[in-house]
């Protein structure tokens, strides 16, 4: 097999369209006059004390976009004396990356708002958050989950030869997870959604995680941003995709385009988000179909091809037949679902 991704880079880059959301939500609360800190006042029930975080030093960080990834250990709050050891757990402290160019409460208002989401969710194949450490003047804005051993969906499915019911099973905790946050009044769309973004927890159980660029799609009037495309329209090509609208140059072959964003998120990112829209519902579903496609066969959508190669592929609605796939044509149902999931 003959990947043309770094998985690394994948785990690190925002997208465009992230930048965008997470722009809105700034904007949002400015236009809504909501104070950043103010929230994460009202949330003071999962603040937690910073001296309790004792970071994992032979654990290398995992850099993201706008934060860090650091395994830690929690130590118990000092409400009892003794403390009580047993109560110490192993959890992922997302760390904010502050700027020195960009005023505290824009930076602490994704971090707010992500907090605010996750303390009102709860589900069995959704992240739970432990509390959040925060302290804008010295430049601390964690929030702390679990530690799952087992990694991110894409490195379990890799880990063993795992049987087709097991990987149906991962599959359907992620439909049940999205199925959740779709459900809700009014509905969340995740935004990010991609096999790096699902755990897998002690029980072999998928947990959809990373809420960084998670939007209520419209809930305006209740505090929270709209700025998410409800994507009503059909994917099926009318027209040749506008490479313009890519921001990308075409060579003058017209086979190969140079991103000038990054391009790696092809490998779940729905046409319209390549095409410069917002995350919406549908971008979650096109992002499902293929998480689908990686859980059952341990390869990314076009996995031989590179991601500028993915992209005309994607916006050209060229495809590839989903029966056609020796593993998934096992899973016949399984197979129709993925092809609503691209055109609907």
């Amino acid at each position: 097999m003959s990947e043309k991704i770094n998985e690394k880079d994948a785990a690190s880059q925002p997208t465009p369209a992230q930048d965008m959301a997470i722009g809105e939500v700034e904007a949002a609360m400015k236009r809504l006059r909501i104070n950043p800190r103010k929230v994460l006042e009202s949330l003071g029930r999962l603040r937690i004390e910073r001296a309790r975080v004792k970071p994992i030093e032979t654990e290398a960080p995992i850099r993201g976009g706008k934060a860090d990834v650091e395994a830690a250990i929690l130590a118990p709050a000092e409400t009892s004396n003794p403390p009580d050891l047993e109560a110490t757990e192993y959890v992922a402290v997302k760390k904010l990356r502050f700027d020195m160019d960009t005023d505290d409460d824009q930076t602490l208002a994704p971090f707010a708002h992500e907090a605010q989401l996750l303390s009102e969710i709860s589900h069995e194949n959704v992240v739970d958050i432990i509390g959040f450490v925060e302290d804008a003047e010295q430049g601390v804005a964690w929030m702390l989950f679990r530690w799952e051993r087992n990694g991110h969906l894409r490195e379990f499915v890799r880990s063993e030869s795992w049987e087709l019911p097991e990987r149906v099973s991962l599959i359907d905790d992620v439909a049940k997870g999205l199925s959740y946050l779709h459900g809700r009044s009014p509905p969340i769309c995740h935004g990010d959604l991609k096999s790096l973004n699902i755990l897998v927890n002690s029980e072999s159980r998928a947990v959809i995680t990373d809420f960084g660029s998670a939007r209520s799609v419209d809930s305006a009037t209740e505090g929270v941003p709209k700025g998410v495309s409800k994507g009503v329209r059909s994917r099926r090509p009318t027209r040749a995709p506008t490479i313009e609208s890519l921001k990308a140059e075409l060579t003058a072959s017209g086979e190969f385009i140079t991103m000038t964003g990054p391009a790696w998120t092809v490998r779940w990112a729905a046409p319209e988000l390549l095409d410069g829209e917002l995350p919406g519902l549908m971008s979650d579903i096109w992002a499902f179909g293929w998480i689908c496609w990686e859980t059952v066969t341990g390869n990314f959508l076009f996995d031989k091809e590179n991601d500028d190669t993915a992209v005309l592929r994607v916006m050209r609605g060229d495809l590839p037949i989903v029966e056609n796939n020796d593993q998934l044509k096992q899973i016949k149902a399984l197979c129709s679902l993925m092809e609503e999931c691209y055109w609907i």
